[in-house]
């Protein structure tokens, strides 16, 4: 009869013990080369996913005109490469978006500084100038009418729901007169009073326009109380031509509330100041300030 015993060795373990314990030590060994190749291959779909979540945010940011580095080299660095810019209205080249700056939880908000500080910055990104005060509310009338398209729309539309920013124009009051400079250069915002603009000997301008203003005092004034030849040199329509959203005022929708925009109106300065011009914010974005605000977006614009 044959013998079936397992022949174990010195140490008493049989032949089948053997085989279980390298058996065991291959499984072993099989586990911990599938763990490593799972985390290797873990980590290769986390920096894939990271790397393309990298690339959809360099791409948002450079169609959104929204730099990722919130330094001024950083802004600057970015505005210097960008070539995108949006068509023309009207003859005029407006930048799509004014610039933003990171903010918290990743939101962006408008950059605002002084009127000298923002001509400077907008002829480094290759603009001639701010834009005229009529040639921004014809694109915004453009909007509001419906006639508006892709990048024009997305223009105004940063125009309306965003806070304002400067126009080529200063203005001063002469008595009952309201003198508008175009396309000024030569007016720095005072450090130390933040309310002022100091004018300097080198005060320069491309023209001069004189309107009446007899009667109208400082502060806000609504559109409709200023003669017609100034309103057209202004917003680019005498007042009975402008949409009923200047004439009366509309709502938006703004972070999922509904905000509403007061009807368009001038703030006039004192008698003898001169101050550069900017579009409102805030519920006043149909409006033109002059003596109000100090600091605002840059904007650039040029003839196409």
């Amino acid at each position: 009869m044959a013998d079936n015993r397992i022949i174990g060795d010195r140490t008493g373990k049989s032949t089948l013990d053997e085989m279980m314990e390298v058996s065991r030590a291959r499984n072993e060994e099989v586990a911990e080369e599938e763990r490593i190749e799972a985390e290797r291959k873990a980590k290769r779909e986390a920096d894939r996913i990271k790397k393309e979540a990298e690339k959809a945010i360099r791409e948002k940011e450079k169609r959104d005109n929204v730099p990722g580095d919130n330094s001024w080299e950083g802004l600057e660095r970015a505005y210097r490469e960008k070539k995108d810019y949006t068509e023309a209205y009207m003859g005029i080249e407006f930048e799509p978006k004014a610039p933003r700056k990171r903010g918290v939880k990743g939101s962006y908000s408008q950059i605002s500084m002084g009127f000298d500080e923002s001509f400077k910055r907008i002829l480094k990104k290759g603009y001639g100038r701010h834009p005229l005060p009529a040639e921004q509310f014809s694109l915004i009338t453009g909007y509001l009418e419906g006639k508006l398209k892709g990048k024009l729309k997305r223009t105004a539309e940063d125009m309306i729901f965003e806070e304002g920013n400067w126009f080529a124009m200063a203005f001063g009051r002469a008595g009952d007169k309201l003198v508008c400079y175009t396309n000024p250069r030569g007016i720095e915002h005072d450090k130390e009073n933040e309310k002022a603009y100091i004018i300097h000997k080198g005060f320069v301008f491309d023209q001069k326009d004189e309107f009446s203003i007899a009667g109208l005092g400082e502060g806000w004034i609504p559109l409709e109380q200023f003669n017609d030849d100034l309103v057209e040199f202004l917003y680019g329509r005498k007042y009975a031509d402008l949409p009923q959203a200047f004439k009366e005022g509309f709502k938006i929708k703004a972070e999922g509330s509904r905000a509403y925009i007061n009807k368009a109106e001038i703030y006039l300065p004192d008698d003898g100041v001169i101050w550069p011009l900017s579009q409102g914010n805030w519920t006043t974005r149909l409006g033109i300030v002059g003596g109000y605000f100090d600091m605002s977006a840059p904007r650039g614009a040029r003839v196409r």
